[in-house]
Order: C-alpha cells, then sequence, then structure tokens
C-alpha cells in the first residue's frame, strides 16, 4: 500500500488525517516509486499487487496515471483506493485493475456535513466505472448516529443496485 499525500474532503471519521497536506512526505518519480514497490513483489506473489491510498490519489491524477502505466508494464495488479471525488480523466482506468471506492455517505446534504462535499461526482464516478465494466469494490464506513441510519443504507443498496 503506498499512502499519498493531499486530501480536499474533511471526513469526521478521517483514519488518516496525516495525509490531508498536499506537499508532505517525500518525494518519488513514478521510476522511483515503482522501483521501491518492486522490492516487496516476492511477497505479494502472484495474488497481490500495488494498492494506492491517501489522502486522495486522484489529487495526483498525472503521477499516478504514469505510476500504474509503469507497473502495468511490470505485470503488477493495480488497486486504486479512493473517494472518488476529485475523479475526471478516464485514462487513468486504462492502468487501474481494481478500485476500492468509499460513498461515504448517499444523502448529499448529510455528505456534505460529514466531509465538507458533495457527492455528486464519487455517485458519477461509481457510475462510469460500472459503464466500463471496471471492477469495483464500494466501501461504506457506518458512524453511529451518522451514516448508520436505515433509510440511508437502503438508499445506497438502491444505487449500488443500479450499477
Amino acid at each position: 500500500v503506498i499512502f499519498l499525500s493531499g486530501c480536499a474532503m474533511r471526513c469526521q471519521f478521517c483514519h488518516n488525517p496525516d495525509t490531508w497536506k498536499m506537499k508532505q512526505g517525500e518525494l518519488y518519480t513514478a521510476d522511483e516509486l515503482l522501483k521501491k514497490a518492486l522490492r516487496y513483489k516476492g511477497y505479494w506473489g502472484s495474488k497481490g499487487g500495488i494498492t494506492v491510498s491517501g489522502g486522495e490519489p486522484l489529487l495526483q491524477m498525472d503521477f499516478l496515471t504514469e505510476f500504474f502505466k509503469k507497473a502495468k508494464a511490470e505485470g503488477v495488479h493495480t488497486n486504486l483506493d479512493t473517494s472518488g471525488n476529485p475523479f475526471t480523466d478516464l485514462e487513468l482506468m486504462k492502468y487501474t485493475d481494481l478500485v476500492m471506492l468509499d460513498i461515504k455517505q448517499i444523502d448529499e446534504q448529510e455528505h456534505i456535513k460529514l466531509t465538507g462535499h458533495s457527492n455528486k461526482n464519487i455517485l458519477a464516478m461509481a457510475r462510469e466505472l460500472s459503464d466500463m465494466k471496471k471492477p469495483v469494490w464500494i466501501r461504506h464506513v457506518l458512524v453511529p448516529g451518522g451514516s448508520d441510519k436505515d433509510e440511508y443504507l437502503h438508499r445506497l443498496a438502491d444505487f449500488i443496485h443500479t450499477l
């Protein structure tokens, strides 16, 4: 798992707030990072690969696309762990084998309260990924008194069933 710095959302239950700042951490080129990651290929074997998480990796879309393209050239399985909020570019999906998509809250107003941002782009990304038949694992954190209400869970299930 590679954690990239930077996230525009401010989720109340963030497990990684130390990655919120954009210009924090070590800088790598795509080649340098891939070389470092490939040292662990013996560990993950034929059933693993590289997961890029954050923060929000889509904030570094150009770098991530280059990195995944190079990883695919080495035969590495690529996984994107994302909230989907800044999704705009389908080029990255050519080099992405799996997307772990967080849908933090199905209700837009509750999503704004929870994260500071709308969920429209996130839901649009889920639809686009579905249309392109990209493998996706949708994740949803149950926050007591927030995203765990039956109404929201039923709406989320209804949305997922449209994909």
